[in-house]
């Protein structure tokens, strides 16, 4: 078979279908803004994880009822740059972008491990090719914006089934043969028996320098959980019920306002022999921030992570935080702050440490509260919600704080509608499952009872 880099191109040029919206965190009850944000999402508790999770002890600090943060007036400046390292011209296709970050070294290195592989099977005269493997990859993309039930009937021999696209590339054999033997490391190689996913380290750790090295690091930036759908069998499968598809292998992600992920970590669970101030979670942050200490970056997080430990760590690289917070995580707060019955829809209240961070009370139809190391109250802006009482949209006041929080939060959401459009299918049956009949098969004909009373009335 004849491959060819245009071939491969052609297979990996398209379009992808266009997913759903991400939703934020400001929106009115049931109607939506014109800024396509989402409040709920401020509520929404993150108890998501099958073990347990520990978090550090709530630390008491020194609150002054109704003081701002001291960067009220002036938030610290980005002094970082914003760049894109790779080619995206005019004349940049979707295959030109793809291989500046799945570069050869990534295929080469699955090349050797598979025929290694074959090799410890027994099966000694395996050939495999970047080009061909390169085709395998394109074949199962091109599987997940053209989706069929089974593998198979993309090399159907009926014309109205079968995908010239795929099924000229590769035969269904040695797609079958690929996906069969396709590894990533050496088996005979484990020695770190810690690390759950070392099975494909190696492959984490090319992306992982690749998406770092093409594009810089924006200056807001958002920390949230993101999922891999798999429904297959694994002690690492995760389930989260707030992420479009539930099951499958949640990941650590650091992601800017438009979806692109910057860095990330696989969720092996809580490290028994590691403990820190932070938590868990804590520490998982401050790994996957490595990149960008120094600049004034401004970190966006849920309150799953945030803690004031943790904002002060972060501080100390010039970070930045801001993030929604159970209050139950800061000792003594809700002496310095008004409380529920006091306060109108609209209203806030605010209470600043020593050391400048600065929690926010809001209360919008449920009360919502932020923690920052630099956002506060000031300045207030006005948004339009939903009164359910009159049945008719009112201006509410909003926080300085709330409107950080609802326009740069969303990237990690905005990647969770097109992981899950892109889903491979390598982890998907190629033939009928047990007891399912097949679809080459001729459905068998059912004699209704109804029929064979009509004959007799006829006789």
């Amino acid at each position: 078979m004849n491959l060819n880099d245009k071939d491969i191109e052609y297979l990996l040029d398209f379009d992808l279908p266009s997913g759903s919206e991400a939703s934020f965190c400001d929106s009115d009850d049931g109607n939506n803004d014109s800024d396509g944000n989402d409040d709920n999402a401020l509520y929404e508790q993150n108890y998501n994880d099958t073990e347990e999770i520990v978090h550090p002890t709530p630390q008491p600090i020194e609150d002054f009822l109704g003081r701002d943060n001291q960067f009220t007036d002036s938030v610290p400046p980005f002094i970082g740059s914003e760049r894109v390292n790779i080619d995206t011209n005019d004349r940049a296709t979707p295959y030109s972008i793809f291989i500046q970050i799945f570069t050869d070294e990534l295929f080469e290195l699955i090349k050797v491990e598979t025929i290694r592989y074959t090799v410890q099977c027994g099966k000694d005269n395996f050939t495999l090719s970047i080009k061909e493997l390169k085709f395998f990859f394109a074949i199962n993309i091109a599987m997940t914006y053209i989706k069929y039930p089974n593998v198979r009937m993309y090399w159907s021999s009926q014309e109205g089934l079968r995908m010239n696209l795929i099924a000229d590339a590769m035969s269904y054999n040695r797609f079958s043969e690929v996906k069969r033997y396709i590894h990533f490391v050496d088996n005979s190689d484990q020695l770190n028996t810690v690390d759950k996913y070392w099975k494909v380290r190696s492959v984490i750790d090319i992306l992982h320098e690749s998406f770092h090295e093409a594009t810089s690091t924006s200056e807001h930036i958002a920390i949230d959980e993101m999922m891999v759908p798999f429904k297959g069998k694994s002690y690492l499968k995760q389930y989260l019920k707030s992420k479009p598809k539930k099951w499958g292998f949640k990941i650590w992600v650091q992601a800017s306002t438009n979806g692109y992920v910057h860095c990330f970590e696989m969720h092996q669970g809580a490290s028994i022999s590691k403990r820190s101030e932070f938590g868990p979670i804590g520490d998982t942050v401050i790994n996957i921030c490595h990149a960008i200490h120094g600049n004034n970056h401004k970190l966006f997080m849920d309150n799953l992570f945030t803690s004031v430990p943790l904002l002060r760590k972060l501080r100390s690289f010039n970070i930045y935080v801001l993030g929604t917070l159970r209050i139950n995580r800061v000792h003594g707060i809700e002496n310095n702050l008004v409380s529920d019955k006091l306060m109108e829809r609209g209203s806030c209240s605010i209470a600043t440490s020593d050391d400048n961070i600065t929690v926010v009370r809001w209360k919008n139809t449920k009360l919502v509260h932020t923690i920052s190391t630099y956002a506060g109250a000031i300045p207030e802006d006005t948004t339009m919600r939903y009164d359910r009482k009159d049945r008719k949209r009112i201006e509410v006041t909003r926080p300085f704080s709330i409107q950080e929080y609802n326009k740069f939060m969303g990237g990690v959401d905005l990647m969770d509608p097109s992981l899950v459009l892109t889903m491979l299918q390598i982890g998907k049956h190629s033939g009928p499952k047990r007891g399912r009949k097949s679809l080459s098969q001729t459905p068998p004909t059912k004699k209704r009872k109804f029929q064979s009373l009509k004959c007799d009335m006829m006789v």
